[in-house]
């Protein structure tokens, strides 16, 4: 749910709205030590845009931790062996066809874990598969 929200803009619009809040609460930091008199009955002027530039930092954080942390692999091989471990020796756990896209959670030596859009989960060989960057 939280994926699906943070994807409705892009890392470009997510730094945007960021940076238009933390710009707007510093011009009014300095606003406020040119003209002391104007913001000293109104001190929600200063606050309230502190909220919004921690609020748009922080869901600019999410959305770059959602972007570069997404690490997703597509099956190479006609037919590539998915384990149940992270060793040669382990069980065949499934069979993945060419193309099949996976969500990898972890790499241990040559081996990546990896989950399939199903949940079948299990390791498959780095060899067998292509990593997708965002």
């Amino acid at each position: 749910m939280r994926q699906r929200w943070l994807r409705r803009l892009s890392i470009g619009e997510w730094t945007t709205i960021a940076s238009a809040a933390v710009t707007l609460w510093l011009l009014l930091l300095t606003t406020k030590q040119l003209k002391p008199d104007l913001f000293a009955t109104r001190p929600l002027w200063i606050r309230l845009p502190a909220v919004g530039a921690v609020a748009g930092a922080s869901l600019l954080a999410l959305a770059a931790a959602d972007h570069f942390l997404d690490r997703r692999a597509f099956v190479i091989t006609p037919m590539a062996v998915v384990r149940n471990g992270p060793l040669e020796e382990s069980p065949e756990s499934f069979k993945a066809p060419d193309g099949t896209e996976l969500r990898v959670h972890d790499r241990k030596g040559g081996f990546l874990e990896i989950e399939t859009g199903l949940g079948q989960k299990g390791w498959i060989h780095s060899g067998n598969v292509e990593l997708l960057n965002p």
